[in-house]
């Protein structure tokens, strides 16, 4: 999972942009959950990004 810090990303489905996010948003939530789910949508930086990450194996340490 990754968290956005600074900058801004697009979330797209089907070749249409369907949101932005800016600092605080997340995406890549799903497959922490369901590592085998496929991915729901595609993010693309609209500007420089500096990104946080959730690494699977930190996730499932924190809720242990």
């Amino acid at each position: 999972m990754f968290v956005v810090r600074k900058g801004v990303v697009s979330v797209t489905q089907d070749d249409i942009v369907r949101h932005y996010l800016t600092r605080g948003g997340f995406f890549g939530e799903i497959c922490l959950v369901h590592p085998a789910e496929r991915r729901t949508a595609t993010i693309i930086a609209v500007t420089p990004c500096e990104l946080a990450a959730l690494h699977r194996s930190d996730y499932h340490d924190v809720r242990a």
